[in-house]
């Protein structure tokens, strides 16, 4: 099934996608300078998660939305995900990837905990 990409770019996405990195970026270890990446990051995973809508299954701001808000929390689980030490803890490697970047592909690193 084909879908407007440019989805991303307008009206409800841009505004959660917005809102939800400006979240972000008031949680220890971000900066206002990172607003724009978190941005990026979101819209980009976004994209990455519209070929599995459904319009049968529900409207698109409810998938928007359940897509932004699953890759915020996944971004402060990797941050909090910690060894003991401070060092970040890698994840057993998956038929999806390499170890370290299987599970999220997050650009952010593990450095402390969120929010």
């Amino acid at each position: 099934m084909h879908h407007d990409n440019t989805i991303v770019l307008r009206g409800f996405a841009r505004s959660i996608i917005r809102r939800k990195a400006r979240f972000l970026v008031r949680c220890d270890g971000f900066t206002a300078r990172d607003l724009p990446d978190v941005e990026q990051e979101l819209r980009l995973r976004l994209l990455q998660s519209l070929p599995q809508y459904d319009p049968a299954q529900g409207h698109i701001n409810v998938f928007i939305t359940t897509v932004v808000k699953g890759h915020v929390i996944q971004i402060l689980r990797d941050r909090a995900a910690l060894k003991r030490d401070g060092s970040p803890c890698e994840p057993l490697a998956t038929e999806s990837g390499p170890a370290g970047r299987a599970r999220s592909g997050s650009i952010w690193p593990s450095i402390s905990t969120g929010c």
